[in-house]
């Protein structure tokens, strides 16, 4: 079990006090950290990244909420789910969620989490397809699928062979949210010391992410944030520099739509 997931939860958790403007808590990642009982010294990172990923969490949430304000019963998946806690925040009542990851990291999560109608704790891999269309069969309208904090470990070939087939299999007015780092930061993992010393390296990494859309055609890019921006001003210069090289930025969030005039694949 990677324990990127800890620091994910560590930031989650301490989110109200390293940025107490940006309106974002998480009570529920608190009591998680604190019912694990860890040295936080082992994975607590530097405070850039810990606001970083806070934002990042505060920026898939509003996602999230735009998403079931339009459509409020559907359903949300969020493969590599780690000890997320999105669903209490962003519980409207109505939806249904799916919290999918490894075996081992599952069952760590069904000691501090009591699934329940509307909330279900799956255990599967992103890689195996499988689970798209097992999951997207039992929706009767759009599915909103979260990926934050997965794809950058993935290879090239395994994250537009998820992506494509998300893309080919769910329904129109779906969308797909997921985090990407510019290959520059790909080739650098090892000055985020945190992360690099639990063993994870980044693996893929995108220069413009519209090279979805040429994967899969059903797959249109509605928005994209910049995730370096609002942390460091110093580091957004570098990030502003290789977008207008490059078109992407050093790290950002993609959200994607399914083309409504095109239909889904046949199982």
């Amino acid at each position: 079990m990677s324990e990127t997931l800890l620091i994910t939860l560590s930031a989650c958790a301490e989110a109200s006090e390293r940025l107490p403007g940006l309106g974002f808590s998480d009570p529920w990642a608190a009591e998680r950290l604190e019912r694990l009982d860890l040295d936080r010294s082992l994975y607590n990172g530097s405070g850039l990244l810990m606001k970083q990923i806070a934002i990042r969490a505060h920026a898939v949430d509003a996602i999230a909420r735009r998403f079931f304000s339009r459509h409020p019963g559907a359903l949300g998946i969020e493969p590599g789910a780690g000890l997320s806690a999105r669903f209490e925040r962003i519980d409207n009542g109505q939806l249904r969620w799916v919290d999918l990851d490894l075996p081992a990291v599952t069952e760590l999560k069904r000691k501090l989490v009591e699934p329940g109608d509307r909330h279900a704790l799956r255990a599967g891999s992103v890689l195996d397809p499988a689970w798209i269309e097992e999951l997207v069969a039992g929706a009767s309208g759009p599915v909103l699928v979260v990926m934050e904090g997965l794809l950058p470990y993935l290879e090239r070939d395994e994250v537009r062979g998820v992506l494509v087939a998300l893309g080919q299999t769910l329904p129109a007015g779906s969308e797909v949210v997921f985090d990407y780092a510019h290959p520059w930061v790909v080739r650098r993992t090892r000055l985020l010391p945190q992360v690099y010393r639990t063993g994870a390296r980044f693996s893929w990494g995108s220069s413009r992410i519209t090279e979805v859309e040429r994967w899969c055609p059903r797959l249109q890019l509605l928005e994209e944030l910049d995730l370096v921006g609002p942390v460091a001003p110093g580091a957004s210069l570098v990030s502003r520099a290789l977008r207008r090289l490059t078109g992407g930025w050093v790290y950002g969030l993609a959200r994607f739509g399914i083309n409504p005039s095109s239909s889904p694949r046949k199982a």
